[in-house]
């Protein structure tokens, strides 16, 4: 059974056509066939067990794997698709809303495949979801800090509203939608100016710090936050503004692309790349506190995947502004985060021109995706008209 036509923009991400036409037209990369094989084996058995939450998953597995299933037509991600929709109808929910699991809300997959396979039970699964969320804030007002550890919890939140409203647009799911984006513009977490050099981002706060001391002390001007929950936020955001096109949004979009691409990289290191957690310091410099290397910035290995995680956020900045230095910034990042998947901040795995694998081809040996739990979440823009994203500006 082929792919089903696209559903609407929204749903919608570009293909491994338009992928295999950045690296031919655009990047100038040579790929053999085994690089766009797929290493996930067919006919997953159920996933019975669960899994874990809070330890295990990274992204929305049901979402990946179907985004996958409609870019390549491989029937071997319809079948990981199927298992994924079995487990977040029937097992999911119970899970996360028993547990600390909020960190990892999902439903986005629910309602792509709701919508394109007319499953009514994956639809009334992503609502019951959004209506957890919607418990969650009543009462909450802005000024909340949003940004606690990290960003990753409420943009989930954030995202999966967003799919909500997209698939039922009824005044509960938008006025959520729009509770949540006021929310996060009032958000204390949010700083721009001042020391920072280039931009503005939200900042995770004394929770970070406290459990972290090695990060600086926050009410000393230290600001930090996770690599990868940078672009999941700045994901929840951009499907907002998709939908709204408020000029808040905009805006702060525009200046968290500036942010990454003044700060994403740690120079000290012979092959820049960023940790899993960076910022700036009280004077304004670079900061990298985490990765590995406790205290000691310099010796914080780098670590490609979380150089691919800056990849939409970036190309964002550059559809919202046509700055063609933060695409540019993009190409770097990916190239970093794919030649180097498997050698880590030392030798590349291959020259810079080979491509090592084609997105979200690769499996971790324990039923996920490999690099972060996926890749596509923190890339697609990049392969938007083959190559060349529009401009929106």
């Amino acid at each position: 059974m082929p792919p089903p036509p696209p559903a609407g923009g929204f749903l919608d991400v570009p293909s491994q056509l338009n992928e295999q036409q950045t690296y031919d037209n655009v990047l100038g990369w040579t790929w053999s066939t085994s690089a766009k094989a797929t290493t996930f084996g067919a006919n997953p058995g159920p996933q019975d067990h669960g899994g874990n939450i809070t330890n295990n998953s990274e992204a929305d597995d049901l979402w990946n794997h179907y985004q996958a299933y409609k870019r390549t037509g491989n029937n071997v991600y319809l079948q990981w698709a199927q298992r994924w929709r079995d487990y977040f109808v029937n097992t999911y929910f119970n899970q996360w809303a028993a547990g600390d699991g909020q960190e990892h809300t999902y439903g986005q997959g629910l309602i792509l495949w709701g919508m394109e396979r007319n499953d009514s039970a994956a639809l009334t699964a992503a609502e019951q979801i959004a209506a957890r969320i919607e418990t969650m804030y009543a009462g909450v007002n802005p000024g909340y800090p949003m940004c606690i550890f990290g960003g990753r919890m409420r943009g989930r939140h954030l995202l999966v509203v967003c799919y909500q409203a997209y698939a039922n647009p009824i005044a509960r799911w938008i006025t959520l939608r729009d509770k949540l984006i006021n929310l996060w513009m009032a958000s204390p977490d949010w700083q721009e100016g001042g020391v920072i050099a280039a931009g503005g981002h939200y900042f995770a706060g004394d929770a970070l710090h406290a459990s972290f001391p090695e990060m600086g002390s926050h009410a000393a001007g230290f600001r930090v936050n996770s690599a990868f929950q940078y672009t999941i936020l700045s994901e929840a955001l951009w499907r907002a503004y998709k939908l709204t096109a408020r000029v808040d949004i905009r805006d702060r979009l525009i200046l968290m692309a500036r942010y990454i691409n003044h700060y994403c990289n740690n120079t000290a290191l012979v092959n820049p790349m960023s940790g899993s957690w960076y910022g700036h310091t009280p004077s304004g410099g670079h900061h990298f506190p985490r990765g590995g290397g406790g205290g000691n910035p310099n010796a914080a290995p780098a670590d490609p995947v979380y150089e691919t995680a800056h990849v939409n956020a970036l190309v964002i900045g550059y559809k919202l502004t046509g700055d063609t230095a933060l695409l540019t910034k993009a190409r770097g990042r990916f190239r970093a985060g794919t030649q180097y998947a498997d050698g880590g901040a030392g030798t590349p795995k291959q020259p810079d021109n080979l491509v090592h694998h084609y997105t979200d081809t690769r499996d971790n040996g324990e039923g996920y995706f490999a690099y972060n739990k996926g890749e596509l979440q923190y890339n697609y823009l990049m392969f938007e008209n083959g190559g060349v994203p529009s401009v929106e500006a």
